[in-house]
């Protein structure tokens, strides 16, 4: 039985630019804006991903360990 959701497309216009904090280093900021025109701000691709998440209505499956393979020269 099949149990995930039917495909459905939802776009966001994502703006992000460099911003000086005062006394720090200069991080990224960014603005999500939605189709209804709701404007959702992120200081981190974290908070980004929480946003689109709960927006989408979707969970990330589990990232597998990456198995790492020794080189040879």
């Amino acid at each position: 039985m099949n149990t995930l959701p039917t495909h459905r497309k939802i776009s966001y216009v994502v703006s992000i630019w460099r911003e000086a904090e005062q006394e720090s280093a200069p991080g990224w900021k960014g603005d999500l804006e939605t189709a209804a025109g709701q404007h959702l701000n992120f200081a981190s691709l974290s908070e980004l991903n929480h946003l689109l998440s709960e927006l989408g209505g979707w969970i990330d499956p589990p990232v597998a360990s990456a198995s790492i393979v020794p080189h040879n020269d």
